[in-house]
């Protein structure tokens, strides 16, 4: 199959100049890997791309979607777990479109003999981290690093917080880990927003401070990734650098179209189609 891939395009921020139908390339499936729009508006972005290209679309949450600006009375009764229904709804929904619409988020998909597993996975903190008993100051210097922080709240209407996030993200990779233990007579090929193994980390970020935020540590996956259950393919985004390396037995892509000042800048690519059978 011919995977179109590409993440955080930020409908929420920008204009986007998409391909025309003409300028795609031909593809069996498009692959978002997150940061597409707010969550309230992204049944208007996944009918506007099916109508677009007439392919079928799967997808994972990033963080941006649940972005809330409380200065707009609709979003002041969002919250991450509603905004999570919202786009299994929008998924439900699709079965009336010519084309279908898959959110992973803790899912899976088969098609055409190819499993694909996704989650949003979110970060365990521990990216290079030295010491373990280090973690929980590392924890409290993201809440001033990340906008996440500040921009997403939970159903009790209390911010989002590291603790949070660290809990979002080991169900995540535990149900990630789950799928990738049950047998299956195809190829896999895991979809998340984060990036799962610090040697994900572009080298245009090598010294950044918040790349902990970014990816996981190197022990979230490292022993999957070195052993058979290794996904032949993992398609990740939130950084804004597209890279493709190999992790142990799998392949790692990120193709992220980005903020409008770094286009041309973190080659990203429209064209970008990768196969797999």
């Amino acid at each position: 199959m011919k995977l179109w891939v590409w993440s955080d395009v930020h409908h929420e921020l920008q204009e986007v100049d998409y391909p025309s139908r003409e300028n795609a390339p031909q593809c069996d499936l498009i692959i978002i890997a997150g940061d597409l729009n707010a969550a309230p508006d992204l049944h208007l972005t996944f009918q506007f791309l099916i109508r677009r290209y007439e392919k079928p679309i799967i997808y994972v949450p990033g963080n941006h979607e649940f972005y809330q600006n409380k200065w707009l009375f609709n979003d002041r009764e969002r919250s991450l777990e509603r905004d999570r229904q919202t786009m299994k709804t929008i998924e439900a929904l699709s079965l009336e479109w010519p084309q279908r619409f898959y959110c992973l988020d803790q899912d899976e998909v088969i098609i055409n003999n190819i499993r694909f597993v996704g989650a949003s996975l979110w970060v365990d903190f521990q990216m290079n981290l030295s010491l373990k008993s280090d973690l929980g100051r590392r924890m409290q210097e993201a809440r001033a690093i990340l906008n996440d922080f500040r921009a997403i709240r939970m159903k009790n209407g209390q911010l989002f917080t590291p603790e949070d996030m660290l809990n979002l993200h080991r169900a995540d990779a535990s149900y990630i880990r789950q799928r990738l233990a049950e047998p299956f007579d195809g190829s896999t090929v895991v979809l998340t927003h984060h990036m799962p193994h610090s040697d994900c980390t572009p080298h245009v970020y090598a010294n950044s401070i918040g790349n902990y935020l970014f990816a996981c540590g190197s022990e979230a996956f490292g022993d999957i990734f070195h052993s058979e259950l290794a996904p032949a393919l993992w398609i990740c985004g939130h950084t804004h650098q597209a890279f493709d390396v190999c992790v142990g037995r799998s392949r790692i892509i990120c193709n992220p179209y980005g903020y409008m000042w770094e286009q041309g800048l973190n080659d990203f690519s429209w064209n970008l189609i990768v196969e797999t059978n």
